[in-house]
């Protein structure tokens, strides 16, 4: 089984040791290091490339859309999952549109960090339901009179809302990764979307999660 590797940001130490403590007994999370602040973030990012970074909201030092966007250009292997103890409007699209893969509820159980952790690693998005909420308010994606997708194109999207991975929704539709990835192609295009967590956000937008 390959390792996930994790980088901790967050800036309290016992926080910060209760998350590694979780993540070694999993098996396949495993954490390269713990950052302070924004700059320690960044600078451990690029010293291991993680392949995803657990990124508290309210850390000291950069703001994280702008470490976010940072990131995108020097660690581009690397997912972002978001920590926070309430995100508004404002704070979630701005994080969608910055690159995050997912925010999570800092009260979400430990279970579920683990999950988000292994989805945003594999490529999936993964919001707590109150970010969903949250999501549910932008009014900027085409709404779904608009889309013109296709019935398997509605079909790989709402399973892709559904948290299931590219192979997942290949066995559940029984066509190919490769076909899947076609189709998510022409749902990114008609949506006018660039990313998987975008496509998210508009399926949740217009009642498909």
């Amino acid at each position: 089984m390959n390792s996930i590797r994790v980088l901790v940001a967050k800036d309290h130490p016992v926080t910060q040791e209760g998350i590694c403590a979780i993540l070694e007994t999993t098996g396949d999370l495993k954490p390269v290091g713990v950052a302070a602040n924004g700059q320690e973030a960044l600078a451990l990012a690029q010293k291991y490339q993680p392949d995803v970074l657990l990124l508290d909201l309210k850390m000291p030092g950069p703001a994280p859309v702008e470490l976010v966007a940072v990131l995108r250009h020097c660690c581009s292997g690397t997912k972002v999952l978001v920590l926070s103890a309430y995100c508004d409007e404002a704070n979630v699209q701005e994080l969608v549109k910055a690159g995050v893969s997912g925010c999570m509820d800092k009260i979400e159980a430990p279970e579920n960090l683990v999950e988000a952790i292994r989805a945003v690693a594999g490529g999936d998005a993964w919001f707590s339901q109150a970010m969903l909420k949250q999501l549910e308010k932008g009014d900027e994606l085409a709404p779904a009179q608009d889309a013109d997708l296709t019935g398997r194109e509605l079909a790989v999207l709402r399973l892709v809302a559904a948290g299931k991975t590219n192979r997942e929704i290949g066995l559940a539709l029984k066509i190919s990764d490769k076909t899947v990835e076609k189709h998510l192609a022409g749902v990114y295009k008609k949506l006018g979307v660039g990313s998987r967590v975008e496509a998210v956000v508009w399926a949740v937008r217009n009642g498909l999660a």
